[in-house]
């Protein structure tokens, strides 16, 4: 068996590097952004167009997040949400912005990657705003290419906060 050492730069900065075995199907595969939500904590297509409809919107120089709070009655569950007790997210790149559909799935994935802190945050109902439940939007915008995956967590967690979801 042959080792074969790939790797992979960014704006000519090595940012992964792994070795490979001969036959090996995917092994050791450690690339950053993988991360996807889970599709339960995802926005349907229809809470989606109601987020947009109705939210409240509010800007940051990365992004734009719009944001509804979610009443919760307990006699009545929609069995078509499978978690109906926590919040939902969805990361929107526009196709105006991002014009490939491999960069909208990475500032997509880069995105979900930075939201994982809040999310955790929002989950521990300490951080949250007396437990309350929101449908969140995340828009982007062109200039979180420029930033590192440490100041978008830090612009996400911002505008949360400026958006008093999280304190």
């Amino acid at each position: 068996m042959h080792d074969r050492t790939v790797s992979l730069f960014v704006k000519g900065q090595l940012l992964v590097e792994m070795s490979l075995r001969d036959g090996a199907k995917k092994a050791e595969r450690s690339f950053p952004f993988r991360f996807m939500l889970p599709k339960k904590r995802r926005l349907t297509k229809k809470l989606l167009d109601e987020v947009m409809l109705y939210g409240k919107i509010f800007h940051s120089p990365v992004l734009s997040l719009k944001a509804i709070k979610v009443m919760v009655v307990n006699d009545v569950v929609d069995e078509t949400k499978k978690d109906t007790d926590k919040s939902h997210f969805s990361a929107v790149a526009a196709k105006k912005y991002f014009k490939t559909a491999v960069m909208r799935n990475k500032v997509r994935r880069r995105t979900y990657a930075a939201l994982t802190d809040v999310i955790s945050c929002m989950d521990r109902n300490s951080l949250n705003v007396n437990g309350n439940i929101f449908h969140c939007v995340l828009m982007l915008k062109p200039t979180i290419l420029d930033i590192d995956q440490s100041a978008l967590k830090q612009a996400i967690h911002e505008i949360f906060v400026k958006s008093r979801i999280i304190t």
